[in-house]
């Protein structure tokens, strides 16, 4: 019974460290995901076209190609708007599944410390990690079905500012290459 009880106290301190070392890690992500939130909310997108130089779309919906302001009417800026809008809550959305993402790395760490301890094998342990991360995919299939509404602002936007046509580049195979991958290009 001595011997038990002094080999299950370190594994219960080892519990104890692993779950406190769980909780720094995803304190010091969400500290990084709220100042990217921050910079996502107060700085200008860039935005990529092959050959051609970069453009960007401030908060104010000032649309800049090669850092020059276009003069935009008050339509054409509601449009600039609608179009960082769908980005902004893309990329809003994206930000939080990778928070997610990190709490899931951490959480498997501490559901295999603890399957361990509790004698579950690796089955068990790979099972319930595996039941965590289906909702991450469903979350992160849902972030691909908001696509369709972003090429739709950056086509309206490209209509009305042919200089911005270049730059609206998100069309039907970057959907689809997001549903069956699960990667936004949104360069």
């Amino acid at each position: 019974l001595a011997l038990a009880a002094a080999l299950i106290l370190p594994l219960a301190s080892c519990a104890e460290q692993q779950a406190d070392l769980s909780s720094r890690i995803q304190a010091q992500v969400r500290q990084e995901m709220d100042k990217a939130a921050q910079k996502l909310a107060n700085e200008e997108f860039q935005l990529n076209a092959d050959g051609l130089p970069a453009a960007s779309i401030s908060p104010e919906c000032v649309l800049r190609i090669d850092g020059k302001p276009l003069p935009l009417t008050a339509e054409q800026q509601a449009l600039a708007l609608q179009y960082r809008q769908q980005i902004q809550a893309i990329a809003s959305e994206g930000m939080q599944l990778g928070l997610q993402g990190a709490e899931l790395g951490v959480g498997a760490a501490a559901t295999a410390l603890g399957g361990a301890l509790s004698g579950k094998d690796a089955g068990q342990i790979e099972a319930e990690v595996q039941a965590r991360a289906a909702g991450l995919k469903q979350a992160a299939a849902q972030l691909c079905d908001r696509l369709p509404a972003l090429m739709l602002a950056g086509q309206a936007l490209a209509a009305a500012v042919p200089e911005f046509a270049p730059y609206a580049s998100i069309n039907d195979k970057t959907i689809a290459d997001c549903r069956d991958d699960g990667q936004i290009d949104l360069s």
